[in-house]
């Protein structure tokens, strides 16, 4: 039922967003006055608004009573669901016309949600209603109802995903809401922005937008934000440590961190500072000892003096940025690689046990030398010496026995082949007895090459007491041939 309702018992849709002072009524209120005389019941009205009767703020029933009994009470009000624009024209013609002090109100019953979806499709209607006001209206609504952005969505006749944009507009700064309020920046280029929210100042935003005093295009500002974020934020998808590690530094781990925020649909620290000094107390504390665990190998440990290596090849730091765990002469050397004592501790490594062990060659070549053959008796005639066999075949060298087996000269055995760490070179020994006058010594006759054929030495002994010696002797001046590697031990 229409009742006249004195203006200032009128009260606005809480569920509203624009405000009042962007009602233009200039052109309705000067249709109200011409229109009067036709439709004087509704006092020039096409239209008569609909509202619903408050107690403060709070629906009031006036079932009992009447609406015009309530009217009468100065605590009872009228909550318009839609017609702002007439009762701002009512306000401006009732100061030169005191008839138009009273407005027509059609008085419903209506649900608090029934405001709310009223407010929506009246402004839905309006071109001249901007995004960031639409997002008051949608704010309002989830603040005061006990609905979410998804029944909201449904029951207004919107996606969800409207919703959400609109209501990323207010995460905005003020000044970036009005660009968009006025139409100087899209609403597109308002939701790009907010992906910088928390991350940009407002100059820096603002910064941004424009390019050479004109706005940007959408795709140049999305450009523009995308490597802004890559600058001054920290993937964390390409961290070397686990999110939920804590580092002695009194830094916090990254799962749960304030500063770890979703940015351009990715998990982001907004604290590059942060993720440098994490980086750096990672090679501290777990990279670098456990790389230098895996990669030392004892039999590389060289007796050297401390190195004048001015960095640490594991944690990557310099004596002068931590003197106390270390000087510029405690450098150890491990093949390839310099170690501080710090990262050495960590690894779990004791460098006492090292240096204080001989470490085995892997070039070592153990010989064993048979029992020795007492000498012959001595005989006024001389000995016989046996003819040898001729044949047609060449000679038969044994073939190499496997890498690392010992040399075995068991005499009378003239011919024994030996190899050695190297596949490449192979010792042939020939091992030639005394024959009387002619030859009184033994012979050695060794030579490199399976054939025998490459370069040989001889060596003379009285007995085979010193046979051990004058091999060994043998073995360093033919590994000494290949690669010049003379000082090796073998």
């Amino acid at each position: 039922m229409i009742y006249k309702v004195p203006l200032e018992k009128i009260k606005d849709n809480p569920y509203q967003g624009r405000a009042a002072a962007d009602y233009q009524v200039d052109d309705l209120m000067q249709s109200i006055v011409e229109l009067r005389p036709a439709r004087e019941e509704t006092l020039g009205l096409l239209q008569v608004p609909i509202g619903r009767l408050v107690n403060g703020s709070q629906p009031f029933n006036a079932t009992i009573i009447g609406v015009a009994d309530a009217l009468q009470r100065p605590n009872i009000h009228v909550q318009l669901a839609f017609g702002h624009r007439r009762l701002r024209a009512f306000h401006n013609l009732a100061q030169s016309q005191p008839e138009y002090a009273c407005m027509p109100v059609d008085i419903q019953e209506l649900t608090a949600f029934q405001m709310a979806a009223i407010a929506w499709r009246e402004n839905e209607d309006r071109q001249e209603v901007n995004d960031i006001e639409k997002a008051h209206m949608i704010e309002i609504a989830l603040k005061n109802l006990d609905l979410g952005q998804k029944e909201i969505a449904r029951e207004w006749g919107v996606t969800q995903g409207t919703i959400s944009n609109l209501l990323r507009l207010l995460t905005l700064p003020q000044k970036i809401q009005d660009l968009v309020a006025n139409g100087t920046i899209t609403a597109k280029h308002g939701r790009t922005l907010a992906s910088l929210v928390g991350i940009a100042s407002l100059e820096s935003m603002l910064d941004l937008v424009y390019d050479v005093g004109e706005v940007r295009s959408t795709r140049d500002l999305a450009d523009a934000v995308k490597q802004y974020v890559n600058v001054y934020t920290r993937a964390l998808k390409d961290v070397p440590f686990p999110l939920d590690w804590v580092p002695e530094n009194d830094l916090p781990a990254c799962l749960g961190c304030k500063h770890n925020v979703i940015v351009l649909k990715q998990s982001r620290c907004v604290k590059p500072a942060c993720q440098n000094a994490k980086k750096a107390q990672w090679l501290i504390e777990r990279d670098g000892p456990e790389r230098l665990a895996v990669g030392f190998n004892p039999q590389d440990w060289g007796q050297s003096e401390p190195s004048t290596w001015d960095r640490c090849n594991y944690c990557k730091r310099r004596p002068s940025v931590v003197p106390g765990i270390w000087r510029r002469d405690q450098t150890r050397y491990v093949t390839p690689w310099y170690a501080c004592p710090e990262c050495w501790r960590r690894a779990g490594v004791s460098l006492d046990s090292i240096e204080n062990s001989e470490p085995e060659s892997p070039h070592t070549v153990t010989t064993t030398i048979m029992p020795a053959i007492p000498e012959p008796a001595v005989t006024n005639s001389p000995p016989a010496i046996p003819e040898p066999a001729v044949t047609n075949s060449p000679p038969v060298i044994p073939e190499p026995a496997a890498t690392n087996s010992p040399l075995v000269i068991p005499a009378p055995i003239t011919t024994v082949v030996s190899t050695t760490p190297d596949p490449d070179i192979v010792l042939v020994v020939r091992i030639k007895e005394p024959n009387g006058g002619q030859d009184p010594d033994w012979h050695v006759i060794a030579s490199i090459g399976r054939d025998g054929q490459g370069p040989s030495d001889m060596r003379f002994f009285s007995d085979l007491e010193h046979v051990q010696s004058i091999i060994s002797d043998l073995l360093h001046s033919y590994l000494g041939l290949k690669g010049g590697r003379k000082n090796e031990e073998v």
